[in-house]
């Protein structure tokens, strides 16, 4: 089956206002990658690259998440909207964003309790002890992957999900978040 992929818009200017509340949201995205290294890690290439991403919602319908292509779990782009109609994800800045940005725009707004997501590389039945679900692979960034059917998320019973030969992803609410940066 083809798919169609979403691309990149760059350069959206962050206003002086943003630049001093975005501090905030570096400093809690980096405490959550550094909370959740152990399974960010795992995702690191031969090369050094490591895949996988970090993300947490902002003020409006941006959000906070890892850099595409990155050496280092601390470094984050804001993303200032998801077009999910066009297949555009907008950023502030000149560097992309994860490939799962689509993805976790998609998380933010079909489950209203998510604020945070966490995703690495791993294989199903390693250290994970959580309830969660299966689900199909598509390549990340397409619209099959990107505009999934969370239905099993939204009441919070099965929370999180494992995407066959891609990685898990756990959601986090608020509360957990704020617990974790305490």
């Amino acid at each position: 089956m083809s798919d169609n992929f979403y691309h990149t818009v760059l350069g959206y200017p962050l206003s002086f206002k943003n630049i001093f509340s975005s501090i905030g949201y570096i400093e809690s995205a980096r405490c959550l990658s550094n909370t959740f290294c152990h399974l960010l890690m795992q995702g690191m290439r031969p090369s050094g690259v490591i895949r996988g991403c970090v993300a947490m919602k902002t003020e409006g319908r941006s959000f906070i998440i890892s850099k595409r292509l990155k050496w280092d779990i601390d470094q984050f782009v804001f993303v200032n909207n998801v077009d999910h109609v066009k297949m555009q994800v907008s950023v502030f800045g000149d560097n992309k964003a994860s490939l799962n940005a689509p993805l976790i725009d998609w998380i933010f707004k079909q489950i209203k309790w998510s604020y945070a997501v966490i995703h690495w590389h791993g294989n199903r039945g390693s250290e994970v002890k959580w309830n969660f679900k299966v689900l199909p692979y598509y390549e990340p960034d397409s619209i099959q992957d990107s505009q999934r059917e969370l239905k099993f998320a939204k009441s919070g019973e099965i929370r999180d999900f494992y995407i066959e030969d891609h990685g898990f992803f756990k959601i986090l609410s608020e509360e957990e978040v704020r617990s974790i940066l305490k």
